[in-house]
């Protein structure tokens, strides 16, 4: 297949979300040829874009940090979350079992995002299954190696990385309603 349809395919289920049999029989491909080609552009565009999500200095952090967490979480470095997308149920049974996620009840891709304070994006995990763990993608995903000692990240309580944090001389702060 020409890579304009690759990219083609791709951008529309970026941007429309198609389902991967309609975007096959509009390009008259199977299904698992939609999947691969997916697969391949969505993790090309990630380590090529990956240089314009800038890991903000601490010094630009603290700067730029709203005077709410200023007051209540002033060593915050950044905020973190995973966030799932829905996937087409995939045929193959060990794929759809690395994606099915218990909590949406469906399959998933899931993506650690963190931000910092001043809400700037800072930090995109590549996608990992539904069925992988907050903690298992913390660690995995390269995201420790950007705190430096002393760092706190803020999670939802959910988010149990507090021995990963700890062994880096970081700490965690759960989201509560004082900043809001």
């Amino acid at each position: 297949m020409h890579v304009m349809d690759q990219i083609l395919i791709t951008m529309m289920k970026l941007k429309l979300n198609l389902l991967q049999g309609d975007l096959a029989e509009r390009f008259d491909v199977s299904q698992s040829a939609v999947s691969r080609i997916l697969s391949y552009w969505i993790d090309t565009m990630e380590e090529h874009t990956r240089v314009y999500i800038p890991w903000l200095p601490r010094e630009t952090i603290r700067s730029t940090m709203p005077q709410c967490f200023k007051e209540n979480f002033p060593n915050t470095t950044c905020i973190i979350d995973c966030s799932e997308t829905t996937l087409q149920k995939a045929h193959n049974l060990d794929s759809r079992g690395e994606s099915y996620s218990h909590y949406y009840s469906n399959n998933t891709l899931k993506y650690l995002v963190a931000i910092a304070p001043c809400g700037l994006i800072m930090f995109i995990s590549p996608a990992y299954g539904g069925r992988c763990s907050d903690k298992f993608i913390t660690q995995e995903s390269g995201f420790l190696d950007y705190l430096q000692p002393g760092d706190e990240v803020m999670a939802d309580r959910g988010f149990t990385i507090r021995d990963l944090l700890f062994e880096r001389e970081n700490k965690v702060s759960h989201i509560s309603g004082t900043c809001r």
